[in-house]
């Protein structure tokens, strides 16, 4: 059987993705692209709830494909819907021809692409974690 291409949506990389992306890459059923819409500066990681600007010492980006798609944003920011805006997605998901695609998180202005995405007959899931208050 022919493998599924599956593209993966996300703000940036995330060291608790990182595991799972190298699992799924390394099924043979499975041709992964993960698509990022941005690197998330060390400050940003601070204001993220780390309190401290740093960047990962783990390889984050090992073990599976992936690409940044161009941002841009005014003022590009994981943490504001205006700062991920990156209009070439829906160009990368028919030329690629994923089968599926997964949008991680809450992709803020890049998440306004998942109708158009299903739109254009792809299976298109969101996946992300809520916020409890």
């Amino acid at each position: 059987m022919k493998a599924r291409r599956l593209a993966i949506l996300c703000t940036h990389p995330i060291q608790y993705h990182s595991g799972w992306f190298k699992a799924l890459a390394a099924q043979p059923k499975i041709d992964l692209e993960v698509l990022f819409c941005r690197t998330a500066t060390s400050a940003e990681q601070a204001a993220a709830g780390f309190a401290v600007e740093f960047d990962w010492d783990v390889a984050l980006l090992d073990g599976y494909q992936y690409r940044f798609l161009k941002n841009i944003a005014r003022n590009p920011s994981v943490a504001r819907f205006s700062g991920l805006d990156t209009p070439e997605l829906l160009s990368v998901i028919e030329r690629e021809t994923f089968d599926a695609v997964i949008i991680m998180r809450h992709l803020m202005q890049s998440l306004l692409s998942a109708g158009i995405i299903k739109a254009h007959g792809k299976l298109c899931g969101l996946a992300g974690k809520r916020k409890h208050r």
